[in-house]
């Protein structure tokens, strides 16, 4: 049997079209894309800067003399406020009276002073010249004004704290030793009832301790003790009270310390 080749054609034909149509009718529903939730990494916590790293940033502000070799660099300034004892002892009296006066009188103190950084260890060691001014005085209504004025120039050893101007560790300790020039004003009563003054002027060898806390890094406070090594000796004469010999004079200081820096 013969096939007519329109029907061969037709066949074809629609063996191409007839799927396509029926594959734009037939709906094939979409399942929504699904977004995974993200993963956050947990914030870190900033570390601690390297001790280096803070000293460094302390360093870092360019000062008027330049840099930190400079001379504000180097230096460290303080106030104190404390009491100053100032015993006076009689030796070899040969008249056999009393001192007319307290043996023992004591001041109330202010100073401010600075030291300078001739030397230094890793910011944790160093040497230093230091000096202050002491200014003390005691009112009485009956003999008047007890005036003390001291002025130590010391060579000082310090660890820790207050090292240098750019340690900042919380506690640290100094220890001192230098000439000192002392001023003293001190008025008693005589036998007679007149008021007289001792008013010896004198250097002697001195010597200075000191503990500190320093918790913030900057500024500071610090509990100082200094003393005279050695007492001076004066001849003192006093017809009416019976004295005559020599006046040991001596220094012990105590006070807090604060810095600026």
């Amino acid at each position: 049997m013969k096939v007519p080749a329109s029907l061969i054609v037709l066949t074809i034909a629609a063996s191409i079209v007839l799927p396509h149509q029926l594959a734009a009718q037939v709906y094939i529903p979409q399942t929504p894309h699904r977004q995974l939730p993200q993963q956050t990494t947990p914030e870190r916590k900033p570390r601690k800067a390297p001790k280096e790293l803070k000293q460094a940033a302390r360093r870092a502000p360019v000062t008027s003399t330049g840099g930190g070799s400079g001379f504000a660099d180097k230096t460290q300034a303080y106030i104190s406020i404390g009491v100053e004892l100032l015993p006076i002892k009689l030796q070899d009296n040969t008249l056999g009276g009393t001192t007319p006066f307290v043996n023992t009188p004591f001041v109330l103190g202010f100073s401010f002073g600075g030291s300078y950084n001739i030397k230094q260890w890793k910011d944790t060691w160093s040497l230093n010249v230091e000096s202050n001014l002491v200014f003390s005085f005691n009112y009485n209504n009956i003999t008047g004004t007890s005036f003390y004025l001291q002025v130590p120039a010391y060579v000082t050893g310090r660890v820790g704290a207050k090292s240098t101007p750019y340690n900042d560790q919380i506690f640290g300790a100094m220890l001192g030793f230098g000439p000192s020039l002392n001023y003293l004003i001190y008025p008693y009563i005589t036998q007679t009832g007149a008021v007289n003054r001792l008013t010896p002027f004198y250097f002697s060898p001195t010597a200075v301790a000191e503990v500190l806390f320093n918790p913030s890094g900057r500024g500071g406070t610090g509990l100082r003790f200094h003393a005279n090594l050695t007492p001076y000796k004066a001849s003192f004469t006093d017809q009416a009270a019976g004295v005559s010999g020599n006046l040991l004079y001596e220094n012990y200081g105590v006070g807090l310390v604060f810095y600026f820096k």
